[in-house]
């Protein structure tokens, strides 16, 4: 009889990331919206961060996807790196020409790091469960025919 042992990340791991994830989008916003900025400029970072979380997760899965062999076609795979790089760029150019003192662009900068550092993080704790809950599945189903037959 064959075992298969699922590795799965603990609960205090999962709780870790979420809680992460959500701080440095908090702090993040937080930040934003108390930028001495006008209004434009606040809508201008806000899109800039939300546009790099989701590319982010979209390359996260990409990578992932494509990791023992290519699935997705090589207009996707450009086109996710692409996002990736323009919203990392538009955010960098965005805080570099931010009419603020040098500490407040680096308290965006920091934040923006620790958004994307914990969006990679948390996409691939939702994949790794995703697949170790997959895997308990088809092992729990090769189980039963095994026993049933």
């Amino acid at each position: 009889m064959n075992t298969a042992t699922v590795q799965r990340d603990t609960h205090a791991w999962i709780l870790q990331v979420w809680i992460f994830f959500i701080i440095a989008v908090s702090a993040s916003c937080v930040g934003i919206y108390y930028l001495p900025v006008p209004v434009w400029v606040q809508g201008y970072a806000t899109m800039g961060l939300f546009f790099m979380i989701g590319s982010t997760f979209t390359l996260a899965k990409t990578i992932r996807d494509n990791r023992f062999r290519q699935i997705d076609t090589p207009a996707w795979i450009f086109q996710v790196w692409t996002s990736f790089i323009i919203s990392l760029l538009l955010v960098a150019v965005g805080v570099y020409n931010m009419p603020v003192e040098l500490w407040v662009k680096g308290y965006i900068a920091i934040g923006t790091i620790f958004v994307l550092a914990t969006s990679f993080t948390l996409s691939k704790t939702i994949r790794d469960n995703h697949e170790a809950s997959q895997l308990e599945s088809n092992v729990f189903q090769s189980s039963s025919e095994s026993s049933s037959q």
